[in-house]
């Protein structure tokens, strides 16, 4: 809060966010900052049971001589964490070391924070290293190359994918990959052998 001098008493009612208001330990701290901003803190109840939606708090701060203001301000309480609207998909079933793997995450809204994983099947992967694109429609595009250097074992491997909300809520799944970096093998020497021509039918002799 922004206020035309230091001093001040401040408090705000919380009733309306958090039905566990008042009650015990549950109240507002505030700080003085000492350059006319105040800071109040409130922690919200565990056992709270207000309902999701915005709510409007009253701010009042009091100087020595009784004399207040108010202030309003707009609260959204979210405990409702994102949801996976189907499972993921990967615009291929197998990679080899150096491939770029590109998912399609679909969620019930645009606007999150996503996080996938990909240290199980890449020893080289460091977090933050895959780029998402939000499409604005629910969908998300991830993107990611596999290290040349990686060093795990050909194999199916279980990829997290998190999604966080603008209120720290929630949500995740995972996608099954596998990694092939083996080539083919040829399991005997070719023969060759010479090709004539008779009668139009042919055969091989060796």
């Amino acid at each position: 809060c922004n206020l035309d001098a230091s001093g001040y008493t401040l408090s705000c009612d919380f009733s309306p966010l958090d039905s566990e208001y008042g009650q015990g330990s549950n109240v507002e701290s505030f700080e003085d900052l000492g350059d006319s901003t105040y800071q109040i803190t409130y922690t919200i109840s565990p056992y709270n049971q207000r309902a999701d939606s915005t709510y409007n708090l009253v701010v009042v701060a009091y100087d020595e001589a009784g004399n207040s203001a108010t202030s309003g301000v707009s609260i959204t309480l979210d405990n409702t964490p994102p949801q996976f609207t189907s499972s993921p998909v990967s615009d291929r079933e197998v990679y080899k070391n150096g491939d770029t793997i590109t998912l399609t995450l679909y969620l019930d809204a645009p606007g999150y924070t996503i996080h996938c994983s990909f240290d199980s099947i890449d020893t080289t992967y460091s977090r933050g290293s895959e780029s998402v694109e939000d499409k604005g429609d629910g969908s998300y595009q991830v993107t990611y190359k596999i290290g040349e250097e990686n060093t795990r074992e050909d194999g199916s491997y279980y990829i997290s994918l998190t999604c966080q909300d603008a209120a720290g809520n929630l949500a995740s799944t995972y996608i099954q990959l596998t990694l092939d970096n083996t080539p083919p093998q040829l399991m005997e020497e070719i023969k060759v052998g010479r090709f004539s021509d008779i009668n139009s039918n042919g055969w091989i002799e060796e």
